[in-house]
């Protein structure tokens, strides 16, 4: 077994662990609704970066998200140790992914050219009579 297997497989656990169980309990206001999308365990399992996904379009209330979280970690990490009985119980840090965010915005432009575009060829279409050239 490689060390990148196994910080993959404490990184699956800690996604799971935090997803199920600590962000729902944390009850934060603050916090909205939040997903764990990834985390990042470094080969020597001391640090875990956690990418998270905040369903909230107000990007200073994301901001107080990602505070919130920020300021959970230790809490986190002691939970973590204890619960997934690991020999070191890495440092996280959360990091907000705005993945989601992206492709949604670029299949909004993607939309927005094929909008476009269909009615630019159907302006065309409007100056030819109607029926086949070739007849």
């Amino acid at each position: 077994m490689s060390g990148g297997d196994r910080s993959r497989r404490v990184g699956e656990q800690i996604q799971r662990y935090l997803s199920s169980r600590l962000i729902p309990e944390l009850r934060d206001p603050r916090l909205g609704f939040a997903t764990v999308t990834a985390v990042d365990v470094s080969r020597d399992l001391r640090t875990a970066r956690i990418f998270v996904t905040i369903y909230e379009a107000d990007p200073v209330k994301r901001k107080a998200a990602m505070e919130a979280l920020t300021g959970a970690a230790g809490r986190f990490r002691r939970e973590l140790g204890r619960d997934l009985r690991l020999r070191f119980t890495p440092t996280l840090t959360f990091l907000e992914d705005e993945s989601i965010e992206r492709a949604d915005r670029i299949e909004r432009l993607i939309h927005e050219i094929h909008e476009s575009g269909s009615e630019d060829a159907g302006e065309g279409d409007e100056d030819r009579p109607g029926g086949d050239e070739s007849e």
